[in-house]
């Protein structure tokens, strides 16, 4: 395992910002919309960064006030900032993005469109409990140290809730004619147990919905390093070598960060 540092995060930020799938669908005349905490290629971010250190954070991280806040922790927080904040943010963040993918699946346009969401649920923090009631917030901003799966779990019924109505607004506001991809880039991967398969963090989430219900190209089991690879060979009759099926792990602690590859 290799240590994950600031030019890491720099590089993946960079990845992100400058993928192949953007490039790939912008030469084919589509117009990119980007409801997400990342930059795009010509299409930076409208919304806060509450989660990852991109931008200016890949800058702040290096310096005196980030060490302190790392390596002291709870206390830091505790007696110089309000961990509240963040979890307000966060989730102001989810409601602003859910609203805008509502919205600009309602609008019609001349040209096809690549509409990117990302949403932090249900990421923690875990804003809601199992009957859809709105946590405390204290309480919430204090798991951030000791996630536990009881507060994730609670989380879900609110997660699939938005999900579902995200769908339903888009199928119908679109006829059913768009393409929808739901898939997220890790599952549960926060646990004290370090016993447990890592290969279990990448159980991810993984729908897509065809107008044209042919899902041959499909198989089980099938990695994010694969997805924009068959639904390209699909829609646009490509033949797109597939990869290995892989995933890359990263785990963070007050000290480092480490990184390995998991086949």
């Amino acid at each position: 395992m290799d240590e994950v540092g600031p030019e890491d995060f720099a590089n993946q930020a960079e990845s992100i910002r400058n993928n192949e799938v953007i490039h790939f669908l912008a030469a084919r005349g589509y117009s990119i919309v980007n409801n997400s905490i990342f930059d795009l290629a010509g299409v930076p971010s409208t919304v806060d960064e509450p989660l990852v250190p991109t931008k200016t954070k890949l800058i702040t991280q290096r310096t005196l006030i980030n060490y302190i806040t790392r390596d002291m922790g709870s206390w830091f927080e505790m007696h110089f900032a309000d961990p509240t904040n963040r979890v307000a943010r966060i989730y102001r963040t989810n409601v602003q993005l859910l609203a805008q993918a509502i919205e600009e699946s309602r609008r019609t346009t001349s040209k096809p469109r690549f509409v990117y969401t990302h949403l932090m649920m249900p990421h923690a923090p875990y804003l809601f409990d199992s009957l859809q009631r709105k946590r405390d917030p204290g309480i919430v901003a204090r798991e951030y140290e000791f996630i536990s799966t009881g507060p994730y779990l609670g989380y879900l019924p609110y997660t699939n809730a938005r999900i579902r109505e995200l769908i339903a607004a888009i199928k119908k506001n679109t006829g059913g004619k768009a393409v929808i991809i739901f898939m997220s880039d890790h599952g549960f991967r926060y646990t004290q147990d370090k016993s447990i398969d890592l290969k279990n963090v990448y159980f991810n989430h993984n729908t897509i919905y065809f107008p044209d219900r042919d899902y041959r190209l499909f198989y089980d089991s099938i990695t994010s390093v694969n997805e924009f690879r068959v639904i390209f060979n699909k829609l646009f009759n490509q033949n797109i070598p597939l990869l290995k099926d892989s995933v890359i792990f990263s785990t963070e602690s007050n000290q480092h960060a480490t990184l390995s590859k998991i086949q």
